[in-house]
């Protein structure tokens, strides 16, 4: 790019059509050029008076073009035609105010009136004096008995003195929409959502409105600059070659990243327009730049939730699968249990096993609460052992921080009752924020703590790095608000805050003993209802009736069926849910129905019960099903019967079975 100092200056008039209009009213002929001698707008008045061709009284044509078709017509008398042109043009670019008389080759007389205007250029006022002339004459030659003659012609001077006061008013009044018009587009132009600009052909600043404090939190005005000494470097190294090419007249759009002042990110789009004039060369350049950091964190924040929303699914999936075969694994152990002459060691290793595969039912749990689209699933919560079991899946995950020490201040507290998946998602959320916070430090130190103060559970976690600044303290709970410069998503502390208010209680920032930050949740303690209500112990099953254990994988229904036979029932089993109406229309002694709620044979076990129900109303229902808590099939079958999660223990099946909690 040229960077050679020059400053081109040019006036526009806006509205032009509001002007033409205002123009066509007036009596005179009017034309009104700008200091470039190009044509701005003229009446109709103006090419008929002077019998100018289309393309003279077009707004932009050249004032040497007016002048030379007059002057070829003889409007100026006799003469050189291009001396002439050259003379008017010489004495239009030294623009003084004038007024003067002519005759033109018609014999009609006009006036010539002219005044500059504020923003550059002038207006002419060409008015047909040839009345006036003849009435002059008039006078002259018969002034003996022309009293009567005078005094006509004084009233017809008079009009025409009023209507030209007239006339001297309406240019005012189009001087002053002309003003209003740019005052329009002034107001237009800082009320852009963004900071608009204009560069020169040398690349200087010639206008700026007053929004560049909005978009890199700088007030300093550049016009009178160049474009590389207005830009900060980060700026100018974004979008020069982009300037460049727009001067060579491609229209371009640059995203970049730059810093305000304040040192934060931003995000930033720069849509530079060529400005063409004539044989469609480059004027200068219209800059307009736009924040988009809100836009681009709530871009990521989409990411982030579908990336969330296919976890969750995928988890979801896997959750079903995995727990059939747990429910499986756990049918196998409680056989194996009833095997008579095992070995003196064959139950500890049943035992074993049977805690392995319950921890692993509860991992499967915990990572379906982490990761789905949930709704609160309120249990009993015993808060030392939750927190201990987000602590080492944190510590599994960043193993590479082999330095890091995580400390648990966990006193004793009786259970409570909460959404697990929550607790664990916004405690594991400010794990993590501690960590990005030390950058990849060595040294990291966090101290999780967990007390009953009176009626609410504080649970705090701190950390030894840089804390909260200032802003960042203020605005940390909005959803979307970042300090990172790059991916985050700005989510993790309003999910935690989201997750203390839910539960009727609230978080807070402040100063942790280690130094840095400390993020405290302050919740309610609520009493567990089944600590009050145990239900009464089972009894009399035999006499209850069968039971139909409803699944498509035989060695689930093996699995149930045993469990049910150790709590006392007659099994009948059913492949299919057809199989299971069948039964049930059939045998009446059939007063449990124990069904998968997915199954590979078309109808799920939601569609089943509801089908059993209409014919049966007084049947027992139980739904068994791998599902995350938060999935949508579980949430609409949670609705209208009671839904144990798999795998389970023949304890937990009983637990379900017992009338008071069904």
């Amino acid at each position: 790019m040229d960077l050679t100092r020059r400053t081109p200056h040019r006036t526009v008039f806006a509205e032009p059509d509001i002007v033409l209009s205002a123009l066509n009213l007036i009596q005179q002929a009017i034309s009104i050029f700008d200091e470039d001698l190009k044509l701005v707008a003229c009446n109709e008045k103006f090419a008929t008076m002077f019998h100018l061709p289309p393309e003279a009284t077009q707004p932009g044509a050249d004032f040497e073009l007016s002048v030379r078709v007059q002057a070829e017509r003889g409007e100026y008398g006799e003469g050189d035609v291009e001396q002439m042109v050259t003379e008017r043009v010489r004495l239009a670019r030294a623009f003084a105010p004038h007024y003067f008389e002519r005759q033109r080759p018609n014999g009609d007389h006009i006036s010539v009136e002219g005044f500059p205007l504020a923003e550059g250029g002038w207006v002419a006022v060409y008015t047909d004096i040839s009345a006036y002339k003849r009435q002059e004459a008039m006078l002259q030659a018969r002034s003996d008995g022309l009293s009567d003659q005078l005094w006509q012609r004084h009233e017809a001077l008079s009009r025409s003195n009023r209507e030209l006061t007239s006339t001297i008013e309406d240019l005012k009044e189009s001087r002053r929409a002309l003003a209003r018009s740019e005052a329009r587009l002034r107001l237009i132009a800082e009320a852009t959502p963004g900071h608009l600009a204009y560069l020169d052909q040398d690349g200087m600043y010639r206008y700026s409105n007053r929004r560049l404090d909005t978009v890199l939190m700088r007030g300093t005005n550049p016009v009178g600059q160049h474009f590389s000494a207005a830009q900060t470097e980060d700026v100018y190294t974004a979008i020069s070659a982009a300037v460049g090419r727009a001067m060579a007249g491609e229209p371009m759009t640059v995203d970049y990243e730059a810093s305000d002042a304040a040192g934060d990110a931003r995000y930033l789009r720069s849509i530079i327009t060529p400005d063409r004039g004539d044989a469609d060369s480059i004027l200068g350049l219209y800059v307009l730049t736009l924040d988009m950091t809100e836009e681009r964190r709530t871009a990521e924040a989409l990411l982030q939730a579908r990336k969330m929303e296919t976890a969750a699914t995928l988890t979801s999936g896997l959750a079903h699968d995995f727990s059939n075969l747990l429910t499986i694994v756990m049918g196998i152990h409680g056989r194996l249990e009833r095997l008579p002459d095992l070995p003196p060691d064959a139950h500890d290793m049943i035992a074993a096993a049977h805690v392995a595969t319950a921890r692993g039912a509860e991992l499967l749990r915990h990572l379906a609460a982490i990761s789905g689209d949930r709704q609160a699933a309120p249990e009993r919560v015993d808060i030392a052992d939750t927190l201990r079991g987000v602590a080492e899946l944190f510590r599994t995950t960043d193993a590479d921080m082999a330095d890091m020490v995580v400390d648990l201040l966990l006193e004793p507290m009786p259970e409570t009752e909460m959404d697990r998946g929550y607790l664990q998602d916004a405690v594991l959320n400010l794990l993590l924020n501690a960590r990005d916070a030390f950058s990849g430090e060595a040294g990291l130190r966090i101290k999780v703590s967990a007390a009953r103060v009176g009626p609410m559970i504080r649970i705090a976690v701190g950390d030894n790095g840089p804390g909260f600044a200032a802003t960042a303290r203020e605005r940390a709970f909005e959803p979307f608000f970042s300090t990172k410069a790059r991916g985050g998503a700005g989510l993790g502390l309003s999910t935690v805050f989201n997750f203390a208010n839910s539960c009727g209680g609230t978080a807070r920032i402040g100063t942790s003993p280690l130094g840095g930050a400390e993020v405290e949740l302050l919740m309610p303690h609520i009493e567990p209802a089944a600590l009050n209500d145990p239900g009464p112990d089972l009894s009399a099953s035999l006499e209850a009736g069968i039971a139909l254990v409803v699944d498509d994988d035989p060695a689930i229904r093996t699995g149930v069926r045993d469990d049910l036979h150790g709590l006392g029932w007659p099994v009948l089993e059913a492949a299919s849910a057809e199989e299971a109406f069948a039964l049930v229309s059939q045998i009446d002694e059939i007063t449990l129905v124990v069904s998968d709620l997915m199954m590979g044979t078309g109808d799920t076990g939601a569609e089943l019960a509801a089908r059993l129900r209409r014919m049966r109303p007084d049947l027992r229902v139980l739904l068994m099903t791998g599902l995350p808590v938060g999935n949508a099939l579980r949430r609409n079958a949670e609705a209208a019967f009671p839904v144990i999660s798999k795998p389970f223990t023949s304890t937990t099946l009983a637990a379900h079975l017992n009338p008071a909690m069904s």
